[in-house]
């Protein structure tokens, strides 16, 4: 899983590298139109097109059959019931394409998700960093976790224990931009923590976390945490906004519309029954 979440990771920041001093709506509306034209070529390879456009020409056929016998209300509902076995027959040519997209699209909007969901923090900006521990672990193995910021970052606080949620926090404020390692000590084992500081458009990963296929597959940007102490790491990013028109919309809202909008504007060019 790592190897794959590693490949996924260094192909998406390809990717995103001809972005990263552009706003990032940008990057974004790249992505989208990409990932519309490839989920176009999907559909088209994965569908049956002839039973596609015979199913949306049948269905079309008994809406204007509604039209023109609208004063037969016997007609009218006949043919409204062979429109809704009709439209049956066009949903199961659709389903093929939908579940074989359905995992790629997943792994390529967590992958999305780290340079639009949030934000690297800026130098002199204050971030929580969250320590998950092992249940069970007794007050002193509890108060014997530190937190090494390194040399270009600021820890601002002592630790908070939080024993009833196996927790800890501390506050940390990096010097400068780029990527800073926290090490986390534990039980003799020591984990790290990439921060991501800085104004350029890059990806940030808020949580490291143990092995697990779902854990990994949404929070592949850092290895899985080995240690038998450590559970999880968050870091408390701030979120990125992105203002259209003067309103603050959230990415996933962007990439839906543009990607449908750019699929269904070149399903002619590729020769797509949709």
């Amino acid at each position: 899983m790592d190897i794959l979440n590693r490949a996924l990771t260094i192909l998406f920041a390809a990717l995103m590298l001809p972005f990263r001093n552009m706003h990032p709506l940008a990057g974004l509306t790249a992505f989208s139109v990409v990932t519309g034209v490839l989920m176009l070529l999907v559909f088209k390879w994965t569908s049956n097109q002839k039973g596609v456009a015979a199913a949306r020409g049948r269905m079309q056929g008994r809406l204007l059959e509604m039209r023109l016998f609208a004063a037969d209300p016997v007609q009218v509902l006949r043919s409204a019931g062979m429109l809704l076995v009709d439209n049956l027959a066009y949903m199961r040519h659709l389903a093929v394409p939908m579940l074989i997209l359905i995992l790629p699209v997943v792994l390529l909007l967590v992958q999305a998700a780290a340079w639009y969901q949030y934000r690297p923090v800026r130098p002199g900006e204050s971030v929580i960093v969250r320590v998950f521990v092992a249940e069970g672990m007794s007050e002193q193995e509890l108060n014997s976790i530190t937190l090494d910021p390194g040399s270009a970052v600021t820890l601002e606080t002592p630790p908070l224990r939080i024993p009833m949620e196996n927790e800890i926090n501390w506050r940390v404020n990096p010097d400068n931009s780029g990527r800073h390692t926290l090490a986390i000590s534990a039980g003799g084992e020591t984990v790290e923590k990439q921060l991501v500081a800085g104004k350029r458009l890059s990806a940030v990963w808020p949580e490291r976390v143990r092995s697990g296929p779902g854990a990994r597959a949404l929070n592949p940007g850092e290895p899985a945490i080995r240690s038998a102490a450590i559970q999880k790491i968050i870091i408390q990013y701030p979120g990125r906004e992105l203002r259209v028109a003067g309103r603050n919309v959230h990415w996933l809202l962007i990439f839906f519309i543009l990607s449908l909008i750019s699929a269904y504007a070149l399903r002619g060019v590729f020769k797509v029954s949709v």
